[in-house]
């Protein structure tokens, strides 16, 4: 339980940098009033071929228009906006995590009380 503690806390740590940076793109996109905007992805990468990715999730990041940013709080605000996206992001990892875990849980229950695991345990 300790070693899925300590992975969550560093899955956290590294969203929340992750936040961080996304944050300062932001202001960097906006300052070149770029037509585009970021879009975080959860994708799930083959461990045969790395190259080889599923995607699981999407989170678009919402603009923070430098205008919008008062210079006496903007840091504050920033640091607001990199907080909720990090809680967003790793709210949709653990989302798509706990529902593969269930998944497998499920099938694993339907095999071992399927009506042929029963006929074997009696034999």
């Amino acid at each position: 339980m300790e070693v899925l503690s300590d992975k969550l806390l560093d899955i956290e740590q590294q969203f929340l940098m992750l936040a961080r940076l996304v944050s300062q793109s932001i202001v960097t996109l906006d300052m070149e009033k770029s037509m585009s905007h970021l879009r975080v992805l959860l994708v799930r990468v083959e461990d045969e071929d790395p190259d080889k990715m599923a995607e699981l999730a999407s989170l678009d990041v919402p603009d923070c228009p430098v205008e919008a940013l008062c210079p006496q709080t903007a840091v504050d605000t920033l640091e607001q906006q990199t907080f909720e996206i990090g809680n967003s992001l790793l709210k949709k990892l653990m989302q798509v995590q706990w529902e593969q875990v269930d998944a497998q849980l499920t099938q694993q229950a339907r095999q071992d009380f399927s009506p042929s695991a029963g006929q074997k345990r009696r034999k």
